[in-house]
């Protein structure tokens, strides 16, 4: 390219472009590349691949753009979640001392002072007790579900020890309905003990809870493996669950039997949803009404 005039002129231009694409502006006209490709087409190709240049760098930009609100919304929703947790720990919390303080007082009253009540005192009190044992259980309920994120520790846990823990544990109502509950040769993972205990105490309750009225409960809980999970059922013989309400059952509160005909909080699988989803896997349920239920759910193996 000769010193000339013109050269300088369009070197001077050139300059004053590069300027304005630094700002993130393009002054450079299709128009004028046009023109100039009729002068000297060297400069129009310098020209165009600068246009391009800037083109490409605006993609880049507007692409980084949205990336970076989208994780700021993702962000600013996990804050606000983090929050809403937090606040629902804290009035559960400072709800729990009231409610146990109105328990003691009606369980108090009925004890010592029911002889001396008319049947409709001894009916408010009835009602009075009932509700506070039923709130203090929803309490409770929303502790354990906010507190399911803080269980991060992980160990070498045999589910069949497990098993035997929750057996233990919920062994009055077992012995009430004459529950089986089979089991065998279940594996050790590495999962969060109390997360694991929760998971089986919550879906062994509940198929006791909603046993057939014309058979005794029989729950079995199985194992599977392949190279990335571990994956349990546990099935039951009880009342099942019609398909139109296979989702429902995991909502907060999805509760699809009256408090009056079977006693519960609608919390427990909302609980084994989230831990088991924080975990990395799933759960589904399998059901045919009048049959039964197997509620099949996932564990990740360590390092997949």
């Amino acid at each position: 390219m000769s010193n000339t005039k013109e050269d300088n002129q369009f070197l001077q231009s050139l300059l004053e472009h590069m300027l304005y694409i630094s700002k993130g502006e393009c002054k450079i006209e299709y128009d004028e590349i046009a023109k100039l490709e009729q002068e000297d087409e060297l400069k129009a190709s310098i020209l165009q691949g600068l246009k391009f240049i800037y083109e490409d760098l605006d993609l880049h930009k507007n692409d980084l753009h949205k990336k970076l609100e989208t994780e700021y919304k993702l962000k600013a929703l996990e804050q606000r979640n983090k929050e809403l947790e937090q606040f629902n720990y804290i009035a559960s919390h400072d709800m729990k001392e009231p409610m146990r303080t109105i328990r003691s007082f009606s369980d108090l009253l009925q004890k010592k002072y029911a002889s001396q009540l008319d049947d409709k005192g001894k009916l408010f009190l009835n009602y009075i007790s009932d509700s506070s044992k039923r709130l203090y259980n929803l309490i409770e309920g929303l502790l354990d579900f906010t507190k399911v994120n803080e269980l991060n520790e992980k160990q070498e846990i045999d589910c069949n020890y497990i098993i035997r823990k929750v057996i233990q544990d919920i062994n009055s109502s077992i012995k009430s309905s004459n529950a089986q509950i089979e089991f065998s040769d279940l594996p050790t993972i590495i999962a969060n003990e109390v997360s694991m205990t929760q998971i089986f105490q919550n879906l062994i309750s509940n198929a006791i809870k909603y046993k057939h009225p014309d058979r005794i409960p029989v729950i079995n809980i199985t194992h599977q493996s392949n190279r990335n999970y571990h994956q349990f059922a546990v099935k039951d013989n009880g009342l099942g669950i019609e398909d139109v309400y296979h989702d429902k059952v995991f909502e907060l509160f999805g509760r699809l039997h009256n408090k009056a005909e079977i006693e519960g909080t609608g919390i427990g699988l909302s609980i084994c949803k989230k831990i088991i989803e924080s975990a990395g896997g799933r759960i589904e349920l399998r059901s045919i009404l009048g049959t039964g239920s197997t509620f099949l759910f996932t564990i990740p193996k360590l390092g997949h």
